[in-house]
């Protein structure tokens, strides 16, 4: 049971060279209405530029705690090192690139106390980008599943950019896997074992996308590499095979193709016609997420043992 006005929040926030975003993250945080429920906010560095960390080191909050990590390490291992240093209860995860809409906390808390053990919510375009054709395409390519309609609902897998989780049941799971992209997916697949994941379309962040084309696009083919590398792990008697994944690849992509092309449609038909007016370049996400596909098809990869204890942990 949680008292009244009892700060139990831990945010973490994964940062890496983020001296642009960063203050305007914490700032959002701070300004919400129900701040006196975040007992800290943990930022976890990893940044290699001495902008970041001055702008770490001039940020005047009693509750911003900075971890430096000592090296470059990826996202999930970040939040992994801020989830096992909190001392709050609930567990809130947010990236340094986004920032929260200003009752973000507030949903969050709501849907704790009535019984929500883990969740996640949707995502909006930073509003000074809503113009950007390829950030709009990307939105939609990437976050078209997690825009801000419909009902509350659960899912399988949830970005954990908008996150939150009971500690113990974060610690149950053992964290996020240590792998460059697509920890999310695997963390979901994990967590499912233990409790069920739910959607809530009216807890939203702001999006702080990539301005540069050319980095956008080679951020999709990561995602496309490690969303067959991640299957690897665990379905191998079926993507282990490569030439059989390979035969199948152009069923991959028309499959990809239309789940996310039309689902804008079961969402929000305005949000399908958004889509249709940058088509060129969401078809270029398409095209960088499917030679990531590929990439991941032909890696060599071995499937660490870590990621096959916490698949099983739930199944003994």
């Amino acid at each position: 049971m949680i008292a009244n006005d009892c700060p139990y929040i831990s945010v973490i926030i994964p940062s890496y060279n983020s001296f642009r975003t960063i203050n305007n993250t914490i700032e959002k945080i701070i300004d919400q209405n129900t701040r006196n429920y975040i007992l800290e906010i943990i930022i976890v560095d990893s940044s290699e530029d001495e902008k970041t960390k001055k702008t770490l080191e001039n940020i005047n909050c009693p509750f911003v705690k900075i971890i430096n990590s000592g090296k470059k390490v990826p996202p999930a291992l970040q939040r992994n090192i801020g989830a096992f240093n909190a001392k709050g209860k609930l567990l809130i995860f947010i990236d340094s690139d986004a920032y929260p809409a200003s009752n973000w906390l507030r949903g969050i808390h709501e849907a704790y106390i009535n019984g929500f053990m883990i969740g996640g919510g949707s995502y909006m375009i930073d509003n000074n980008q809503t113009k950007i054709n390829h950030i709009v395409a990307q939105y939609y390519f990437e976050f078209g599943e997690f825009i801000p309609v419909g009902r509350i609902r659960k899912k399988k897998i949830l970005p954990s950019c908008n996150l939150f989780c009971d500690k113990e049941l974060f610690i149950k799971a053992k964290g996020f896997p240590d792998i460059r992209a697509a920890e999310d997916s695997l963390f979901g697949i994990i967590i499912n074992q233990f409790a069920t994941l739910y959607f809530f379309p009216d807890i939203k962040i702001y999006h702080t996308f990539r301005e540069n084309i050319k980095e956008s696009l080679l951020n999709q083919k990561l995602i496309g590499k490690y969303a067959i590398i991640y299957r690897k792990f665990c379905f191998p008697y079926l993507y282990g095979n490569k030439y059989l994944i390979l035969s199948i690849f152009p069923f991959i992509f028309l499959y990809k193709f239309f789940k996310v092309y039309f689902r804008p449609i079961f969402h929000n038909p305005v949000d399908f016609l958004k889509q249709n007016k940058v088509l060129f370049r969401f078809l270029q996400c398409l095209t960088f997420w499917s030679l990531g596909v590929m990439q991941g098809i032909l890696n060599n990869t071995q499937v660490n043992k870590n990621y096959r204890v916490q698949l099983k942990i739930g199944r003994k």
